[in-house]
């Protein structure tokens, strides 16, 4: 987990919504004084919680907000936003990457957002705790804050070493432990005060309600023999009832099926009925539809008639040109051939001249005849040959009309059959439709016959409906008279008939007598038993609570006690890697020397108070007599000096002892990050290398953001940023080196 980026707006100087972000390793951020580059390291300190505006460089949380320049109007809130890295899932939430942002306002009021969820800020601080960031810390460190723990008390210094060790939870859930068994406490003694408070009174509430119980007795008799005298009635009014409900049921249940079948039957004559409209809707949108696809069909007809046509004409066109080719070369072979003859003739003829007998010049030209006329043969041969073999070979049709025809033929191939399939559903529709009005025809004379049957046991439902309402108002007649008694009719479902075998008579006066002792007695004063009934659980759970709350307060102890030994034995532990890195960097800083932080017992005496002699409150005297807390003192042994107390060094020996304790610290507990404000400024160029070379080294587990006018410090960064002044407000620049400076 690590620092990913911070915003700022209208924070201070930066009035501008400003990001500055970073990866792990060290960022430098440079500028001159007054520049503002201070104003992040106090944006970070504030985001994380810090409350007092003294470490904050400020007297108010007004001067927090970006308070305007000539060029730029005030604003009116603060806002920083810190995001960190959680793609390791060190924080467990199912976010990879936390977002904190705390917002101040003109009017004084703030906000904290966690995760954009508003929170409160303790919930900042416990979120925290566990990644050892905190506002008493070393998270954030400038000049003073290193030199702080110096000055701190022994308590104080205490507390930032637990915090820089992430004990700050276990200390803020000791402190929330604390709090309640204050609490519990409290709540403990004004439980017992309660308890002896109503005690008395619930002693005399006892003694009330016990007065009454005799005329509970005698109001349970009467109740008893109301059941008896009232029992007969009842039992003939339930046969008398459970006669007719029977008819009643009976003929209901009769009328309930022939009105569920002429439902059933009502429901089919609508559905039917709905259905006949829809009929001709149908043969419309069949109809419709046909003559859609009898005017593709069309279409692609006269488009395949344009392309037959094309396909003749090119067919044609192919043959002419064929039959050209043809008669030209037949003319070209025979002016060859001519040509040959020809000149083979007048070369036999050349040659005569060369003779002097006239019968031999006969006999060469008739020769020379002779072979033009059988060459002259040759070439009527060739044209007989052609003209037998008749008109031209067909020519190859085109093959993209040709394979376009061939789409087409499909095409109306496929229309052909919708066109068919949509003439079958219309005359499967006309079948249905004469089949559907018969149907409903036929359920409407079904229908009237059920009515005809159901109206007997609907006369009949009738009848025992009215009987059953007669019943009802005698039921509620003997409802009024039960009442009357403190009686219902569940009283008597379980009563038998004359108990005992008493006779009416005797159960009418039995009940007159009781009637008097109830009177004599008066009435129950139910408040009474109401609140005694109320004390007495007030008193119950009092004293239940009593106990929780003493096992409450022993868990919490145990709890406390708990807290302590593991923050104790933490501390003491990690104080022991602190003082041997303290020590070290220490002498590489002073070329020598020793230093350490010495653990002692402060004893506090508290005032002393009287209190009551008990053996409860003599243990608690015992407690809070005294207290003892652990503080913290820094011993240093300068080298080549006699100087053994802190506060005899010089400015800058102290610098040095800050950051040794400082890197001391860092070393055994790495924060994720740590912010460093200047407090290299008073270091010579020797302890700047050294100061730059424990950077780099440290560097490697805790990402570093150091605000430094320190060149040494500047060359161990692997960004820069620089703040500058414009307009009134901070400006962000920023340069990252892909190797390290030299």
């Amino acid at each position: 987990m690590y620092l990913k980026k911070l915003e700022l707006f209208g924070f201070k100087s930066f009035a501008v919504k400003t990001a500055l972000e970073f990866n792990k390793g060290i960022t430098a951020i440079v500028g001159p004084n007054g520049s503002g580059k201070s104003n992040v390291a106090d944006a970070l300190r504030w985001v994380l919680g810090e409350q007092s505006m003294k470490n904050i460089r400020t007297k108010k949380g007004e001067d927090l907000i970006f308070a305007g320049s000539p060029q730029k109007p005030q604003m009116g809130k603060a806002q920083v936003s810190l995001y960190l890295d959680n793609a390791d899932g060190f924080f467990p939430v199912a976010f990879s990457e936390i977002e904190i942002s705390r917002k101040i306002f003109r009017d004084g009021t703030s906000e904290y957002v966690l995760n954009k969820n508003l929170v409160r800020l303790k919930e900042i601080v416990e979120f925290l705790a566990a990644a050892h960031l905190g506002v008493k810390g070393f998270n954030v460190v400038n000049q003073g804050a290193a030199d702080a723990i110096l000055n701190a008390s022994p308590q104080e210094k205490r507390e930032i070493i637990e915090e820089a060790l992430g004990l700050r939870e276990y200390q803020l859930k000791k402190a929330d432990a604390q709090h309640k068994l204050e609490g519990t406490k409290i709540n403990l003694d004004k439980a017992r005060a309660l308890i002896a408070e109503i005690e008395p009174h619930l002693r005399y509430l006892a003694r009330q309600v016990k007065k009454f119980q005799k005329r509970e007795e005698i109001a349970e008799e009467l109740k008893k023999t109301a059941k008896d005298y009232f029992s007969e009635f009842f039992l003939n009014l339930k046969k008398e009832r459970q006669e007719a409900e029977s008819q009643r049921d009976e003929a209901k249940t009769i009328f309930d099926r022939f009105k569920k079948e002429m439902e059933e039957l009502e429901a089919r004559v609508k559905e039917e009925e709905s259905r006949l409209p829809n009929f001709f809707q149908t043969f419309t949108e069949f109809e419709e539809k046909l003559r859609g696809v009898e005017q593709s069909k069309s279409r692609e007809e006269r488009e395949l008639g344009r392309i037959e046509g094309l396909m003749e004409a090119d067919r044609e066109a192919r043959i002419k040109n064929k039959e050209s080719r043809i008669k030209e070369q037949k003319v070209q072979l025979n002016i060859s051939e001519v040509k040959e003859s020809l000149n083979q003739v007048r070369q036999e003829l050349r040659h005569l001249l060369s003779f002097d007998s006239l019968e031999l010049i006969k006999e060469k030209i008739a020769a020379a005849l002779a072979i033009f006329e059988k060459r002259f043969a040759g070439i009527l041969e060739l044209e007989k040959k052609e003209e037998e073999k008749g008109p031209s070979e067909e020519p190859e049709a085109n093959p993209v009309l040709s394979a376009k025809k061939e789409e087409i033929q499909k095409k109306l191939a496929t229309l052909k059959e919708e066109a068919e399939k949509i003439q079958q559903n219309i005359v499967e529709l006309r079948t249905k439709e004469r089949h559907g009005k018969e149907q409903f025809f036929n359920l409407k004379m079904l229908l009237d016959k059920k009515r005809r049957e159901a109206s007997e046991p609907e006369g009949k439902t009738g009848f025992w409906e009215i009987e059953f309402e007669k019943l009802q108002l005698r039921e509620a007649d003997l409802k009024q008279k039960l009442a009357e008694a403190e009686l219902t009719f569940e009283d008597l479902n379980s009563q038998s008939i004359s108990a005992a075998g008493a006779s009416k008579e005797e159960l009418e006066m039995r009940m007159a007598k009781l009637k008097r002792e109830l009177g004599e007695i008066g009435a129950i004063d139910t408040e009474v038993t109401k609140e005694h009934q109320e004390v007495s659980q007030r008193h119950e759970f009092l004293t239940v609570q009593l106990g929780d709350l003493e096992k409450s307060i022993g868990s919490l102890n145990v709890l406390i006690a708990d807290l302590e030994e593991k923050i104790e034995k933490e501390f003491s532990s990690a104080l022991v890697n602190i003082n041997g890195e303290f020590d070290k960097y220490f002498k590489l800083m002073f070329g020598g020397g020793k230093a350490e932080i010495k653990p002692f017992r402060i004893v506090h005496k508290t005032k002393e108070i009287e209190l009551p002699d008990t053996e409860e409150m003599t243990e608690v005297e015992e407690g809070i007599e005294k207290e003892r807390e652990l503080g913290l003192e820094i011993k240093v042994d300068l080298p080549r000096k006699h100087v053994r107390d802190i506060h005899a060094m010089s400015g800058g020996e102290r610098a040095l002892t800050s950051i040794a304790l400082l890197f001391g610290i860092i070393s055994v507990s790495p924060p994720p990050f740590l912010i460093l404000d200047e407090i290299d400024a008073h270091l010579d160029e020797s302890n700047s290398q050294r100061f730059g070379k424990m950077l780099r080294e440290l560097g490697q587990k805790t990402q570093f953001i150091v605000i430094t006018h320190n060149r040494e410090t500047m060359k161990q960064s692997n960004v820069l940023y620089g703040v500058t002044m414009e307009e009134g407000c901070s400006k962000l620049l920023s340069l990252k080196f892909e190797e390290k400076m030299v």
